[in-house]
C-alpha cells in the first residue's frame, strides 16, 4: 500500500549539522552554507543542426558561508591565525598556498547523531571574515562569519 502524503516521514532537519576544520578546535557553528556547484552551458550548432547541441562545461563551486558563535571563556585565535598565514604567502614573507589551505569537513546528522552525509570542502582558505560587531543596546551574542573558497568538494564516507 502506497503511505504517501498518509505516513509522516522522518526528514532530515537543518539544525542537526557539524563543522570540522582541519587544525582548529570545534567551534559553536549556527549556520553553514552546504556546498554547491555550477556547470557552465557549452552550446554550438554544427551544420545542418535545427537545434543547438548543449553539454557541460566548466564547473564552479560557490563559496561556502560559515557563522559561528564566540566562546566568552576562552579566546579562540584559529580564525585570526589562519588569516595570518593567507597574510604571508600573499605577501611573500613566508610559505606557500598549502601552509593556508585546509580541508573543511561539512557534515549532516539524523536526530539521534549518526552521520548520513560527510561533504569535505579540499584546499580550502578563508576568503571573507568578520569578528562581530558591538551593539551597546543589544543583548544578542557576538557572532563570527566567515566565508570560505575551495578547490572542489566531494562526499567522503
Amino acid at each position: 500500500m502506497n503511505s504517501a502524503g498518509v505516513t509522516p516521514q522522518n526528514v532530515h532537519q537543518k539544525w542537526q549539522f557539524g563543522v570540522e576544520i582541519a587544525g582548529m578546535p570545534a567551534g559553536f557553528f549556527l549556520k553553514a552554507d552546504f556546498p554547491a556547484f555550477t556547470f557552465d552551458e557549452v552550446e554550438h550548432n554544427p551544420a545542418g543542426s535545427l537545434f543547438p547541441q548543449k553539454a557541460a562545461g566548466r564547473v564552479k563551486f560557490k563559496d561556502v558561508t560559515l557563522e559561528k558563535s564566540v566562546n566568552a571563556e576562552q579566546i579562540d585565535t584559529s580564525l585570526l591565525d589562519w588569516m595570518r598565514k593567507c597574510v604571508q604567502v600573499a605577501a611573500g614573507t613566508g610559505g606557500v598556498p598549502s601552509d593556508y589551505m585546509k580541508d573543511v569537513d561539512l557534515v549532516k546528522f539524523d536526530r539521534t547523531g549518526k552521520e548520513l552525509a560527510r561533504f569535505r570542502l579540499f584546499n580550502a582558505w578563508v576568503k571573507e571574515g568578520s569578528f562581530g560587531e558591538g551593539d551597546g543596546s543589544s543583548s544578542d551574542n557576538d557572532i563570527e562569519k566567515l566565508t570560505i573558497c575551495y578547490q572542489y568538494f566531494d562526499e567522503v564516507d
